[in-house]
């Protein structure tokens, strides 16, 4: 039995309820500051299954620093639409995030600074399209977002003043302190981000070059981060080894996360079934998900009468 083999075959360590707990904050947040120390302590009290099972399973690595813990996700196959920043509603809101973060890569930690240097350092590495002025309520609204994001994750910290004030006029003005987090925002990378050309040179990055091992990452990823999978929207040989090994799978998200496995036909999700407070689960309690439920509800019903032609198979099924 080769090595890939017995970790197979090998028993998921024991999950308890605070590990599965901290697993979800894990796969929810970006990272985990120190001063979140409830969650913090949780990660590092539980690392002896945690960081097994996303490092074996998924190919996730789990980051234990002194000021913060981090488990670092990507995807093997493509970029979803779902996988956006929380919060960025614009393309100018991905620009001007990188602005920022090159801007405070640049500070000292605990370095002080005004909204109004921000404004301007942005204003002058902005390469387009068009121009940036801070008179636009769009362009002022997209830096609030951007600074609401960098406080949320702890790399921005108001000393003074109020950003949100920011987005009525240009004049108000905050008073920043960069955090030790800065820094390590960044992945690591084998080589540097320049020489790389398109987003599949990145995705290849992150494939081991044993095969089975790669394709086991990319099968648990592609449930763990999506919706749901098609049979052709996996890499070839991938629909088998999920049926083949569907009980390993199903055992290994149950116990962990807390998932069930589910397959119809050429269909695969994970699912929960109850409620999770500190995951994103739909359908949630919003008017939006009992809106979906209807629509769908009522295209199945006219489907099903055959006033609603498909015109696909795959669509029907």
């Amino acid at each position: 039995m080769s090595q890939v083999e017995r970790t197979d075959a090998k028993y998921t360590p024991r999950f308890d309820e605070l590990a599965q707990q901290a697993a979800w904050e894990l796969l929810e947040r970006f990272w985990i500051p120190r001063s979140d120390m409830v969650w913090y302590q949780a990660v590092r009290d539980r690392e002896h299954v945690l960081r097994p099972f996303f490092n074996e399973k998924l190919g996730f690595r789990l980051l234990i620093h002194y000021e913060f813990v981090k488990l670092e996700k990507f995807v093997s196959r493509q970029i979803e639409p779902c996988m956006g920043l929380p919060g960025f509603v614009e393309v100018r809101d991905y620009t001007f995030f990188s602005l920022l973060m090159a801007y405070l890569e640049a500070k000292s930690i605990d370095d002080q600074f005004l909204l109004s240097d921000i404004c301007e350092e942005i204003k002058v590495t902005y390469s387009g399209p068009g121009t940036v002025d801070w008179t636009n309520y769009n362009h002022r609204k997209s830096l609030v977002r951007v600074l609401q994001l960098a406080r949320e994750w702890k790399l921005l910290v108001v000393v003074d003043g109020d950003d949100q004030g920011f987005a009525a006029s240009e004049q108000s003005d905050v008073l920043y302190e960069s955090t030790p987090l800065v820094k390590y925002f960044l992945r690591a990378y084998p080589r540097d981000l320049m020489q790389f050309q398109t987003t599949e040179d990145l995705l290849k990055i992150v494939d081991t070059e044993n095969e089975t091992l790669a394709r086991r990452h990319r099968v648990y990823r592609q449930l763990l981060l999506t919706p749901g999978i098609r049979e052709e929207e996996m890499a070839d040989g991938d629909w088998t080894y999920l049926r083949n090994q569907r009980n390993v799978i199903m055992r290994d998200f149950e116990e962990t996360v807390g998932l069930d496995l589910e397959i119809y036909g050429q269909d695969a999700m994970l699912v929960h079934h109850g409620r999770s407070l500190g995951s994103t689960l739909y359908p949630d309690t919003r008017a939006i998900s009992d809106v979906v439920f209807f629509f769908a509800g009522t295209v199945r019903a006219a489907v099903e009468a055959g006033s609603f032609p498909c015109r696909t198979t795959a669509v029907c099924s």
